[in-house]
């Protein structure tokens, strides 16, 4: 519902054009992400032994979370309050203060992780861990700096800085950079090297980019004629603060598993197939992380013009998107898992296929609920994301603590994906409640239910007798051809689409008229409200 005194409604549509656009965007970079991360991991998963693999993933895992976790929660707290801003001179004072807390907190970040460095490989018992946590304390820094930096951007609707430095060229760099290292020999530790080297030259051409372009970006904002309810502003300070405690809380739920496990088996080999079974499943996560950095910005600025309608169909519209790009992977991992893992871990993963399966299951149920916890942020509620992160958290610390022990891999896939699904989906409980806003419209469940009426017979047909492991990035892009094919089948396809493809069109500079106008035959008619009737 909405909230009483809010300002008039923008009579036109503000919000479709940048999803789309962004959308391309961030679907196409986030295919790039996805490649090269898969190569550059196996790449190493193949030419290093079970113990280093091992030890590089809970590196990894652990130099990210303390990454994320150092930059404050800045990222997204800047990009919501840049958002709220109607004049230059607002967004550069919120700009010169975040840039002067991440340089601080990129420093002593780096610092702290190199100088714990001993304590942290002791205490999972291996002194090997302690190069690789000095060599990985340096991409802490470079990790909150390009974060933030991409953040400025963000703030005014523009995915493409975060697209091609943080997506693309820094994966591309250290897929290169490993590869040099395996190939000349150089050994493990210039493979951990190469991680960090790729980080601070992404994040030094980030730097450039940002001198020359964002001031003129933030000088004048794409929708300063808009009109500016201020009943759900947020203060910068109050941002920080519980964004910051949101992105621990999310970042401890989805290692505290991984972390758990290693402390129990206290055997860095296990901990290598539970990695490879958990980058499989965050591919899920990377599409729908994607779009909700841009529905941050988009929802916080719908919010501050009161346009609640838009809210609601663009959080659909998010949702649809987001699945459409997650549910193939989900029926390549649940059907043949084994598979997958071969595909990209090579024979000595197949440890980790129930995991994986278990963890699909999470993947897929937390991006069919949509971006739930970027909405409810970007309506002005940090603070009940903050407590669902709370109750997540407990969640996986109490089912790590519980069925680790007893089931292993499989008890630390089960406890991780309770808990990506309870914080979305109490996000989406308070949106549903207070705003009805939620995915599960026409235009999302015909689709999203023809897609799986299709896919689930086609895959148990096709399982039993062509499970040959080369074929993998084929079912998946078949599957995925026939998830696009269900929108206009049944109709379901809206205004939003025709932006994605108003952005193809712009990109490779070809027009596609037949098929605008056969999409467009096929978009809903709007429902008669009340006042029309």
């Amino acid at each position: 519902m909405d909230e009483p005194g809010v300002v008039p409604q923008p009579t036109r549509d503000t919000h479709s054009g940048v999803l789309g656009k962004g959308t391309s965007i961030m679907v196409v970079s986030t295919l790039i992400l996805l490649l090269l991360n898969l190569v550059a991991r196996v790449v190493i998963a193949r030419n290093v032994t079970t113990t280093q693999w091992g030890e590089f993933s809970l590196a990894l895992a652990l130099t990210g979370m303390l990454g994320i976790m150092g930059a404050m929660g800045l990222p997204n707290a800047i990009a919501r309050a840049l958002a709220f801003e109607r004049d230059g001179a607002g967004r550069r004072r919120l700009v010169r203060a975040t840039s002067t807390a991440a340089a601080i907190a990129s420093v002593v970040g780096t610092i702290a992780v190199f100088l714990a460095a001993p304590f942290l490989a002791s205490g999972f018992g291996d002194p090997g861990l302690t190069i690789v946590f000095e060599l990985f304390s340096v991409a802490v820094g470079t990790t909150i700096l390009s974060m933030v930096l991409a953040a400025f951007f963000q703030g005014m609707e523009k995915a493409e800085p975060n697209a091609i430095y943080n997506q693309i060229i820094s994966p591309a760099l250290f897929a290169v950079f490993a590869a040099a290292a395996i190939y000349l020999h150089l050994g493990f530790d210039a493979v951990i090297l190469s991680y960090t080297l790729s980080g601070v030259i992404a994040t030094i051409l980030l730097g450039v980019y940002t001198a020359r372009r964002l001031g003129p970006t933030i000088e004048h904002g794409p929708h300063d004629d808009q009109p500016l309810d201020r009943s759900a502003h947020v203060s910068l300070a109050e941002l920080t603060i519980t964004l910051f405690a949101v992105a621990s809380l999310n970042l401890l739920t989805q290692y505290a598993d991984t972390i758990i496990l290693a402390w129990y088996v206290r055997d860095v080999a296990i901990v290598g197939y539970y990695t490879a079974a958990m980058t499989i499943a965050r591919l899920f996560l990377v599409s729908n992380s994607s779009l909700m950095y841009l529905y941050l910005p988009v929802s916080s600025r719908l919010r501050s013009t009161g346009d609640m309608t838009a809210v609601r169909k663009s959080f659909v519209t998010t949702a649809r998107w987001t699945v459409a790009t997650t549910v193939p992977l989900f029926f390549i991992c649940w059907f043949d898992p084994l598979q997958t893992l071969r595909f990209a871990f090579g024979p000595n993963y197949g440890a980790a296929s129930a995991a994986l399966q278990v963890l699909a299951i999470g993947s897929l149920i937390s991006v069919v609920i949509g971006p739930s916890p970027a909405a409810l942020a970007g309506l002005g509620h940090p603070r009940a994301n903050m407590v669902y992160g709370i109750v997540s958290l407990s969640t996986n610390i109490g089912l790590s603590f519980t069925l680790i022990p007893k089931m292993g891999l499989l008890g630390a896939s089960i406890a991780w994906t309770v808990a990506r699904v309870v914080y979305p989906g109490l996000c989406l409980l308070h949106l549903w409640i207070g705003y009805d806003v939620h995915p599960f419209s026409m235009t999302f469940l015909k689709p999203l239910a023809l897609a799986v009426l299709v896919l689930t017979p086609a895959f148990l047909l096709l399982h039993p007798h062509v499970s040959v492991y080369l074929l993998v990035p084929v079912f998946f892009f078949a599957a995925f051809a026939i998830v696009l094919l269900t929108f206009p089948a049944t109709r379901s396809v809206e205004r939003g689409d025709l932006a994605i493809l108003g952005a193809f069109e712009s990109a490779v500079k070809v027009r596609f008229p037949r098929l605008r106008r056969f999409l467009l035959e096929r978009v809903p008619s709007p429902l008669p409200t009340p006042a029309t009737k």
